[in-house]
């Protein structure tokens, strides 16, 4: 999992694909170790070199996108290894119980058996041409809008995370992540035009509603006050205006979601804008 993820998270002058110094020695005593380790950096190096992986990279794809991405690519050995870890599959609390034990890797790979290691490299050499077919199969349009949306496009937690693999998984899906590709850089995109304003700047453009008292036009004040003030209360007074940009009105998303119950429960995204 390590590995492959860094192959779509890492930037490429970062990765060295090559054993550990010292490999050799620890697994010469462990039978076919040698033989699948090399299969496995093969394996490794083409998934590099695809160009699903070269893209994911220049993404920066934040922790969740990359748990789904290894969901995808490599969920499927998880049905073809037979055997259990004989420990349990969990991670330390504190990252500084694993610092600096490079020097003691080699006894504590050798203090427990690695039948499960072993299995699961012998499923990834049975199936490398499936690995690789998903590895370049994965929907890149999905994970550059999921990337584009932000961190409220993949929220924390394990149900979101099925979500996720749903919609990198959905065919169906594609139609709706072209869609918006193609409407978001209309939506996102900054429209500046020209207009009247109050700056005191490039000289007087038009005659508009609003503006300081000494840029009032002066035939205003030939009304009587009555109506004076009625035209005031009602933003009728003219004032001579500026040219500048004009405001931007406040912008808004709208994501429909069917969700009734001739979906049984299965939501569908299908219409953004």
């Amino acid at each position: 999992m390590h590995d492959f993820g860094l192959l779509y998270a890492a930037p490429k002058e970062q990765l060295e694909i090559g054993p550990r110094p010292g490999l050799e020695t620890v697994i010469a005593r462990v039978p076919r170790a040698t033989d699948l380790l090399g299969t496995y950096r093969t394996v490794l190096g083409e998934v590099s070199q695809s160009d699903a992986s070269a893209r994911a990279r220049s993404m920066r794809l934040n922790d969740d996108l990359v748990v789904v991405v290894l969901a995808r690519v490599l969920g499927s050995l998880v049905q073809r290894t037979n055997v259990k870890a004989p420990y349990p599959a969990t991670l330390p609390q504190d990252p500084e119980m694993v610092r600096d034990i490079d020097g003691q890797l080699p006894a504590l790979f050798g203090a427990m058996p690695r039948n499960f290691e072993l299995a699961a490299l012998d499923a990834l050499v049975r199936a490398r041409l499936h690995v690789l077919t998903l590895a370049d199969a994965l929907d890149l349009d999905t994970l550059r809008l999921l990337g584009m949306l932000g961190p409220e496009s993949s929220a924390a937690g394990a149900l979101a995370h099925v979500d996720l693999l749903a919609a990198i998984s959905s065919p169906a899906a594609n139609d709706i992540v072209n869609f918006s590709l193609e409407l978001l850089p209309s939506v996102l995109e900054t429209h500046r035009a020209k207009a009247t304003g109050t700056h005191a700047v490039h000289g007087y453009a038009g005659l508009g509603n609003k503006g300081s008292l000494d840029s009032l036009v002066l035939t205003e004040l030939a009304w009587d006050e009555a109506e004076f003030a009625r035209r005031m209360i009602e933003n009728e007074i003219l004032y001579y205006t500026r040219e500048q940009a004009p405001d931007e009105a406040r912008r808004l998303h709208y994501l429909l979601i069917d969700a009734s119950a001739s979906m049984r429960g299965d939501r569908q995204v299908f219409a953004r804008g």
